[in-house]
């Protein structure tokens, strides 16, 4: 689903013998710093290997940037916790990651190590909406 804030352009790399167009998302049209307070939508991205899982989380709070990444890995986390370990045999963290193929991947946080290890699978952090109107 792309968002109204989103924008795309096709951009040509390689070099003159080569060339190969590319689909690039943009980053948000407008990032306003006075929107301190409003929530904002993060897209956080977990790989390993081929196999990964995007989520989208909202964030809120007295910050902005790069403080809003930190947030959303710590919103990631507590949604993994929150939405597994009641059904884990083991009662560990985990997340289940897929390839294109539909194959899966069972990613357990074996060694405690809670918000680390999801952070040592993020690949990719990114700011798709700022909202405009300010949390409750």
């Amino acid at each position: 689903m792309k968002d109204e804030n989103e924008r795309e352009e096709i951009e040509t790399r390689g070099d003159a013998a080569n060339p190969v167009n590319v689909l690039v998302r943009l980053p948000i049209s407008e990032y306003d710093p006075n929107k301190r307070c409003n929530p904002q939508t993060v897209r956080v991205v977990v790989q390993q290997w081929e196999y990964s899982k995007v989520f989208e989380v909202e964030v809120g709070g007295n910050c902005l940037g790069f403080d809003i990444f930190d947030s959303a890995v710590e919103t990631v986390m507590d949604d993994i916790h929150l939405t597994n370990m009641g059904e884990h045999a083991n009662g560990i963290p985990y997340v289940e990651l897929k390839n294109n193929d539909g194959d899966t991947l069972l990613c357990e946080d074996e060694d405690d190590k809670w918000e680390q290890w999801l952070k040592e699978m993020v690949t990719s952090v990114e700011i798709i909406s700022q909202s405009d109107e300010k949390a409750t």
